[in-house]
């Protein structure tokens, strides 16, 4: 039986220390706080949702600590998975950027999955399952009085909710996307020479079938024809994926 997990993604940040007493407020300048992030993938397929989660003396909160994020969910996948349909807002250091580009490239060249669709929702619209999900973290953190060191905040998490699959990340899980520049350079024109308005796209694909080209449309209506955008005939040879070793 195939597979086809629908995810919503999100990010959030949770200060740490995190105290109540209102002095915390008057010295916020004064202390020098730590932030663990907080990276949220809500599987539509199952109801559940993993957070990966780490600080800031491991990764900075780039777009290739999501992609990477983004990367150790794919893994834990069944091999019978053949689509990946991913919902995100628009942000363009988190979501809608070339990291996250290549990230799925790779994916569609060297896994079982043959399509992936990335669908960016409008801008003031965007609240999606995962933010749901952080606001069960934000009432079950009413009833926790202290926050001291990063362990608390992975441990209230993982009580919020028996759907919570908490990952706690590491500098291993974390990889630099710049190898992958050679296969997906700055696309800036489709096939029919027109610019790639980046900031209006709203659906992404990439498809096995298909490697070396995105096709893109600027709406989520299903009845509108995807525009294509093809890099392989700028490219000296079609550089190979397989001695990248992400999975």
């Amino acid at each position: 039986m195939e597979l086809y997990p629908y995810a919503s993604i999100s990010k959030k940040a949770l200060p740490t220390p995190c105290l109540t007493t209102n002095k915390v407020y008057y010295l916020r300048t004064l202390l020098d706080l730590d932030y663990l992030d907080n990276f949220g993938i809500h599987n539509l397929g199952n109801n559940k949702t993993y957070t990966y989660m780490w600080d800031e003396s491991i990764a900075s909160r780039d777009s290739s600590e999501v992609a990477s994020c983004l990367l150790k969910f794919i893994k834990q996948l069944p091999p019978s998975t053949k689509s990946i349909i991913a919902f995100s807002d628009s942000c363009g250091g988190q979501n809608k950027n070339k990291n996250t580009l290549k990230l799925w490239m790779y994916i569609v060249n060297n896994t079982n999955i043959e399509t992936v669709d990335h669908k960016f929702l409008e801008p003031g619209h965007t609240y999606m399952e995962c933010d749901e999900d952080f606001g069960l973290i934000e009432k079950h953190k009413r009833h926790i009085q202290y926050v001291f060191v990063p362990n608390e905040w992975t441990k209230a998490v993982q009580e919020t909710s028996k759907w919570f699959y908490v990952q706690e990340m590491t500098s291993k899980d974390f990889f630099s996307f710049s190898d992958l520049d050679g296969i997906s350079p700055n696309l800036k024109k489709d096939k029919e020479k027109q610019n790639v308005a980046w900031r209006t796209v709203k659906w992404l694909r990439l498809e096995k079938c298909n490697l070396y080209s995105m096709k893109f449309k600027n709406t989520l209506t299903e009845s509108f024809e995807f525009l294509e955008a093809d890099w392989s005939l700028k490219s000296k040879g079609r550089p190979s994926m397989q001695k990248l070793k992400l999975l």
